[in-house]
């Protein structure tokens, strides 16, 4: 696998917009490049895909979630909940609608990527339960099981997409407060 998985001229890009407004700044930390993790437990794929996001190490991610991963590992509240409080930021679709009177299949599903980074739910071909893998911009995925490339179409369904950004202005202990109410508002 490569070091850096950011695709061409996406660091001329991101100069060009800072140049445009200044107090884009912030969008500088995309640049970091995405490097594969693999799940250090049998449950730990959410916890892997979360340190590839963010940079962090798997144990950083886990020392976020208070509970063994055993039986299940993190939910979407968990994997939120760590990515807003290292300072990103969510945009999460789902297979079904959601409402009640949309509820149904999408027209077109999975999407194509819409982000430079995605963490996506899905099911692997004679797997139980479902199982969480990081899409890139170019529709390459990593999947914290394998170092080998794969895409969405090698999964036997995909349940959610999640656009991952970073949103370094977000208040952070906001987002835990429900969680972990000793910690105080910074």
């Amino acid at each position: 696998m490569t070091d850096s998985l950011l695709w061409p001229g996406y660091a001329k890009a991101l100069d060009r917009l800072v140049e445009v407004d200044p107090t884009l700044g912030w969008l500088r930390q995309l640049r970091k490049p995405i490097r594969w993790i693999g799940q250090e437990e049998r449950w730990g794929c959410g916890c892997a895909a979360v340190a590839m996001i963010t940079g962090q190490t798997y144990q950083q991610v886990k020392g976020f979630v208070e509970r063994d991963f055993e039986p299940r590992g993190m939910t979407s509240g968990d994997w939120q909940l760590v990515l807003a409080e290292l300072g990103y930021a969510c945009q999460t679709i789902h297979r079904v609608k959601q409402y009640p009177w949309m509820n149904g299949e999408r027209d077109v599903w999975p999407p194509t990527p819409w982000a430079d980074v995605h963490l996506c739910e899905v099911v692997i071909p004679g797997g139980a339960g479902t199982h969480m893998v990081v899409m890139l911009a170019d529709g390459s995925v990593l999947d914290p099981l394998t170092d080998q490339p794969k895409h969405l179409s090698d999964y036997e369904q995909v349940y959610q997409v999640a656009a991952v950004v970073p949103a370094p202005e977000l208040p952070k202990r906001l987002f835990w407060a429900h969680r972990r109410p000793e910690m105080e508002f910074a």
